[in-house]
């Protein structure tokens, strides 16, 4: 006999529910305080650039405890509407948007009551009913919550209020125009004396992508990329590679820059497998100049030493021009054979540096990131519809043959067009090893 929907198990999970979130809420709030005083020091100490790593996190702690906090008295709710869930064929409509709220955020918070609560829906109205709340496909998720638990960086105004406010809540005199104008040192970035010719390349982006379309061109051309914080969010894996001889896959994930940081783990997905959740969570790095990799690796978890499940090496430059979530491929063997995919997205927060040390302003830079990003896009259209021309024109002259050239040699079909001749680094398409190099990631669009 299978499970079946039971009113008591979900009265106690509700409960349950409540009074973790609201324990959880008030360990938040702490953090936050602690978070807010270590920023204002980091300012006082001119450790902006660290202070700026710092703000997303207390900015995604803030949203989390705000969200834990609808999400209660959602829970208190339903609790009183126990025997009409249980009465009812179908979700009450007055109950819909909570009960689809709560399934939404059973993968996103980490609140095991949630997912009990989801699983008891699920049972109830079926499993049909649960995924599509759980991927908001019916689009009846509280928009608060969505927009508490986005993956979207917060907008860079969002970011430099809230260092202003915890300078000023501490007394500490900061402004965001003139924050590197003291002496280089740890927690400062160097400007980075950009040549004229790259700087041509933001004022003359049209022209740029009416002769290239796609996104390796952009990095081959080294547009510079700002010094600035980069966090990389880890969601899930796919089909990971499971160690022999062991009964259970405990995968966990490290990075780091190379050369650069020391590597950053990810907490053990004990329910997983080979497809594991690791809830969002946030490795972020500081960029201090172009060209850097990240070093991406899956673990298994062992009683005495960890076994390497695949790992890749990825492009900075090109992982923060990718938007939404991307899959990247780890491979074994030095990058001969396959180990499985990870989810990964980014929000990247480009710093102001003093313009008369040949650096550039907030201003400057956000202005050309604006029009790097409308380029980009542009660049993606473009693409996409002389690959459509391209299959019509295949597809007219009868033959299919053809057809596997698209894209660039070795390209799958759907990739954009690239030159010829061979697999491009970094690139928006499934790579592979690279000349017989390293481990190169390619990030597969759209999973």
């Amino acid at each position: 006999m299978g499970a079946k929907f039971s009113t008591g198990a979900l009265k106690v999970s509700l409960k349950g529910g409540v009074e973790r979130m609201k324990l959880r809420q008030n360990q938040l709030q702490n953090t936050i305080k602690k978070e807010r005083k270590a920023i204002s020091v980091l300012l006082e100490d001119g450790k902006d650039e660290n202070a700026r790593i710092k703000v997303e996190s207390a900015i995604n702690t803030e949203n989390m405890s705000k969200a834990m906090e609808i999400l209660s008295l959602q829970c208190e709710l339903l609790t009183t509407r126990v025997n009409l869930i249980n009465a009812e064929v179908k979700c009450p409509p007055d109950l819909v948007e909570v009960c689809a709220t709560i399934v939404y955020a059973s993968k996103r918070v980490p609140i095991d009551e949630l997912t009990k609560i989801a699983e008891q829906f699920a049972l109830k109205w079926g499993q049909e009913w649960a995924h599509a709340h759980l991927n908001n496909s019916m689009s009846l998720v509280s928009v608060k919550i969505i927009d508490l638990l986005s993956l979207s960086p917060p907008p860079i105004e969002r970011v430099v209020q809230y260092l202003t406010d915890c300078a000023q809540a501490f007394g500490v005199e900061w402004n965001p125009e003139d924050s590197f104008q003291h002496e280089q040192g740890i927690g400062t970035v160097a400007p980075i004396n950009v040549p004229e010719e790259k700087v041509e390349l933001f004022e003359n982006t049209e022209q740029k992508w009416a002769h290239t379309a796609d996104i390796d061109k952009y990095i081959e051309l080294d547009v510079p990329v700002h010094p600035g914080t980069v966090n990389i969010i880890v969601h899930e894996g796919k089909n990971l590679f499971a160690p022999t001889g062991e009964k259970r896959h405990l995968p966990y994930v490290k990075m780091s820059i190379q050369n650069e940081s020391q590597p950053q783990k990810s907490v053990v997905d004990q329910e997983g497998g080979s497809n594991p959740n690791w809830r969002q969570q946030h490795f972020p790095f500081s960029i201090r100049a172009p060209g850097l990799k990240l070093l991406l690796e899956v673990f298994h978890k062992k009683s005495l030493s960890d076994e390497l499940v695949g790992g890749a090496i990825i492009n900075i430059d090109e992982l923060i021009t990718h938007t939404g979530v991307v899959w990247y491929e780890i491979y074994r063997s030095g990058g001969k054979i396959g180990a499985g995919s990870v989810a990964l997205s980014t929000q990247y927060l480009p710093i102001a540096v003093d313009p008369s040390r040949g650096g550039k302003s907030l201003e400057t830079i956000m202005k050309q990131n604006e029009i790097a990003e409308s380029a980009f896009a542009a660049g993606q259209a473009a693409a996409q519809a002389q690959q459509q021309q391209q299959q019509q024109a295949a597809m007219n002259m009868g033959g299919m043959g053809g057809m596997g050239g698209m894209g660039g040699m070795g390209q799958p079909m759907g990739a954009p067009m690239g030159a010829m001749g061979g697999q491009m680094m970094g690139g928006p398409m499934m790579g592979g090893p690279m000349m017989g190099g390293p481990m190169m990631g390619g990030p597969m669009m759209g999973g």
